[in-house]
């Protein structure tokens, strides 16, 4: 089957606004209302409310910090983060830092207007230090491999430019650069990072987070593939096409696409191809042709006794 694959970060609508996301709004909603409550005026709260929200969160992103923007002004938050959805985590901090950010700057509503651009770029830099300070976010500390020497200056330039920093030794650093392989093509394989019934959330190898693609009405018979069990503690080895990619989307890339000593991350067999991915309506059919085809087979086999 033809998948239509993202070619931005613009947010996948469908996704938030799918009844099941709506009901994790409830549980992030409950948690602003108790824990910071004096700065959400008096204005209710509603699940389609906060979800229309971060639409229109990840759409300034994409339109202020994405791809196609010259000298984009900061580096896009991880997408990952507006995926959280657990009471306390990354995205109930996002919506606390915002509503606390809109608060001390007098604001009735947000506006993400070109009017207001300048503003929001600095509300999005006060998100940026609240996930450093709650421990969600820490920006890289990379030590570059002497074999990786013929990029080094651009290397340390680009990690520099999207805030992270550079170490001359090994043992500070939270990811090791290697060099890069000697073919960087587009790879066409992907892997579900969500399912759910008769959808999936895919992510292409070698592309953004912010670039997963919601499809609705199919099915594949793969598993989300489980995350790296690393910790913060942890160092990733990865090839330099990590940084110069980070520095292409303006994006902290997904280092399991780049990992040197176990390649993705994740077991090959979630890698998958456009044959794996199955229209829901196909299956449907087959379950019920086997379902007809099984109660054909034992009427027969009655009339046999």
């Amino acid at each position: 089957m033809v998948i239509i694959r993202k070619k931005d970060g613009s947010p996948n609508v469908k996704f938030f606004e799918s009844p099941e996301t709506l009901s994790h709004f409830d549980a992030i909603r409950s948690w602003l209302q108790r824990k910071h409550k004096k700065y959400l005026q008096v204005e209710p709260l509603s699940s389609k409310g906060l979800a229309a929200l971060i639409i229109q969160f990840i759409q300034f992103q994409e339109d202020a910090f994405g791809k196609q923007v010259s000298n984009p002004p900061i580096t896009r938050l991880p997408q990952k983060f507006f995926l959280d959805f657990s009471p306390g985590g990354s995205l109930c901090h996002i919506l606390a830092a915002a509503f606390n950010f809109r608060f001390q700057q007098g604001w009735k509503r947000f506006d993400f207007s070109s009017d207001r651009r300048d503003e929001n770029v600095e509300l999005f830099l006060y998100i940026e230090r609240t996930l450093v300070s709650e421990n969600f976010l820490t920006l890289p500390c990379v030590y570059i491999r002497a074999d990786a020497d013929q990029e080094m200056t651009a290397l340390k330039e680009m990690v520099t430019r999207h805030g992270g920093s550079v170490t001359d030794t090994p043992d500070n650093a939270t990811h090791i650069i290697h060099p890069s392989p000697a073919s960087s093509q587009q790879d066409e394989r992907f892997m579900v990072v969500l399912k759910r019934d008769k959808a999936v959330l895919l992510h292409w190898m070698f592309t953004p987070d912010s670039f997963d693609t919601w499809m609705t009405g199919v099915e594949v018979m793969q598993e989300p593939a489980s995350p790296a069990n690393s910790s913060s503690q942890d160092v990733r080895s990865v090839t330099a096409r990590w940084v110069l990619d980070t520095d292409k989307y303006n994006e902290w890339m997904n280092e399991a696409d780049y990992e040197i000593q176990d390649p993705s991350a994740v077991n090959k067999k979630s890698m998958l191809t456009a044959s794996d991915i199955i229209p829901a309506l196909v299956t449907s059919r087959k379950r019920r042709f086997s379902k007809s085809k099984r109660k054909h087979l034992e009427g027969k086999s009655k009339r046999k006794r």
